[in-house]
């Protein structure tokens, strides 16, 4: 199919599947399917229900949203009429929500639920250019100077057009070209303010479409998707990808209720981040390796082809442990910056330890100080109204800065070794990426969390989150925090961890090594500011919220 954009290619696939099953998501408890033909009629009455509330192209429109049928609606109807769509995390703050909303100057807000209503209503004075809240659910708004319409409304009053035939859609759909801004993500990275991240329409559909070249998607896969939307990972990898292939989508709301989703919808492929396979490998690492492979291919079901990686570094250990389980975890690489893959390891070429090869139309060099550098039609168009930090981020030759470090082998295989901000020059002058120790710390099956300091110091430390529920024993994080824990139990706790942080060490040089380190009991949030959305540590917000705790450590 010869398309020019993402709405091209969705209203090609609703031409061509029609009735067969697009999405799959829950409604009082039960999967319901919506086909194909179902999605694009809403797709339709959406955006002309928002076209008759004036919206035009290039107006900014806010999702403030978990993921449900309704966003990706909503993404696609804004698309569609040439409007810019601006995700918001549903894990953001008050402040964090007026910000984006202001600083995009966005005139509409779609929103979920009551809770995310209520996070909004204290902000409305600071978000002048908002004029309509479009809630999703049926929900109290009791402000007069915004007007609500509700998305039930919104798509009854535009189903004069939905119920029209595609090709009169799509002739109603704005005329759309490569370069035209299709949404800003706001994204703060490891370090800095917030910047408003400019993807074009050719950036969002030269990714998805290089992704759909070289990972071997098709339209028989049901792909299970419990990451956020709001996040360009899982909006590029399962939600556009879906739609240049045709498979068929499955939401899952909650990650705790993915176990029972992997066995009512026996997906075939699963995108995840890290962190959840070490949750998984942490569950079943005790059992002997034939069990093990049993107890892996059980839990993701017998039509699991392969499972998606990215966001943060994958443990080889864990890489290796699922490839002998016959469910390989094809690990990949990219920023919000670049749409957001440049490599990504294929099930004919793969290399663990590493994220691959790069996609195509992708281009790659290592800069003199180790730095990734990329180019290409995957790159942002810059950073919404800020110039400095696009000069900074872009060279005159449309080369992006990515702040990681990172090597190519002879084959082409890209390896990330560090930040390039988070690199720890100690006090005695070595250079010490601490991604790799903490990646060696939290192999473990009782840590959770670690991160580690000692830039300007003479040696490393750690703060290190306790995995509670793999711990042996009767401990509760309660416990711990109230300090209601009898000494023979600490001792046993200190004696526990002392075995594994040594264990982990053994493997690293004199200066690599963490000489001291302290268990806290919470884990480092989103919401304190402490990880990304991707879970990613932003090691100088963690530094400020627990400097009194470091600083003991070097004093002790």
């Amino acid at each position: 199919m010869s398309c020019q954009h993402l709405v091209e290619m969705f209203y090609q696939q609703v031409l061509r599947l029609g009735s067969r099953t697009a999405l799959k998501y829950r409604k009082n408890g039960m999967f319901v399917d919506c086909s194909w033909n179902h999605y694009a009629n809403n797709v339709s009455a959406l955006a002309a229900g928002l076209r008759q509330q004036s919206v035009k192209p290039g107006d900014r429109v806010a999702i403030l949203s978990e993921n449900r049928m309704e966003w990706l609606i909503s993404d696609l109807a804004v698309l569609s009429m040439g409007g810019v769509d601006v995700p918001i995390h549903t894990t953001s703050s008050s402040e964090q929500i007026a910000f984006q909303l202001a600083h995009s100057e966005s005139r509409v807000l779609l929103v979920s639920n009551q809770l995310q209503v209520d996070k909004v209503l204290p902000i409305l004075d600071q978000v002048p250019d908002l004029e309509f809240v479009i809630p999703f659910d049926n929900i109290v708004f009791p402000c007069r100077d915004r007007q609500m319409v509700s998305w039930s409304k919104l798509i009854q009053q535009g189903r004069g057009v939905a119920d029209c035939d595609m090709q009169m859609w799509r002739d109603s759909c704005a005329p759309l070209r490569a370069d035209d801004l299709a949404t800003i993500i706001y994204t703060s990275g490891t370090t800095g303010e917030p910047k408003g991240v400019m993807l074009t329409h050719g950036n969002l559909f030269s990714n998805a479409q290089s992704m759909a070249r070289v990972a071997p998607y098709c339209d028989q896969d049901t792909v299970l998707n419990w990451l956020p939307y709001s996040h360009v990972y899982a909006r590029t990898v399962d939600h556009y990808l879906h739609v240049v292939v045709g498979s068929t989508l499955c939401l899952c709301a909650e990650l705790d209720e993915i176990g029972e989703d992997l066995e009512v919808l026996k997906p075939t492929v699963l995108t995840a981040v890290p962190r959840y396979f070490e949750k998984v490998w942490s569950a079943f690492q005790p059992l002997d390796q034939t069990e093990r492979n049993e107890a892996l291919r059980e839990y993701f079901g017998p039509r699991m082809r392969w499972l998606t990686s990215g966001g943060a570094p994958l443990s080889g250990q864990i890489a290796e442990a699922f490839m002998d389980a016959g469910i390989p975890i094809m690990e990949g690489y990219g920023l919000t910056e670049t749409s957001p893959v440049i490599a990504f390891n294929r099930l004919e070429k793969f290399k663990i330890g590493t994220v691959g090869l790069t996609l195509p139309e992708v281009q790659v060099r290592i800069a003199g100080d180790g730095e990734i550098m990329t180019r290409g039609p995957h790159v942002m168009k810059g950073y919404w109204r800020n110039e400095k930090a696009t000069l900074e981020a872009i060279d005159v030759d449309g080369w992006l800065r990515t702040g990681d470090v990172g090597e190519l082998d002879e084959e082409g295989f890209l390896t990330i070794t560090d930040r390039k901000k988070d690199l720890i020059v100690t006090s005695t002058g070595k250079n010490i990426a601490p991604q790799y120790i903490e990646r060696l710390l939290t192999n473990s099956p009782v840590i959770d969390q670690a991160c580690v300091f000692g830039e300007g110091r003479p040696f490393l430390v750690a703060l290190i989150v306790p995995d509670w529920e793999s711990l042996p024993g009767n401990y509760e994080m309660a416990d711990f925090i109230e300090q209601d824990i009898s000494r023979k139990s600490w001792l046993e706790m200190m004696s526990l961890y002392e075995r594994e942080v040594k264990h982990a060490m053994d493997v690293v040089s004199h200066s690599e090594k963490v000489r001291k380190w302290r268990l806290i009991a919470r884990p480092f949030s989103l919401e304190k500011g402490e990880v990304t959305s991707t879970m990613k540590l932003r090691r100088r917000k963690i530094e400020d919220n627990w400097k009194k705790e470091i600083e003991q450590l070097y004093k002790s």
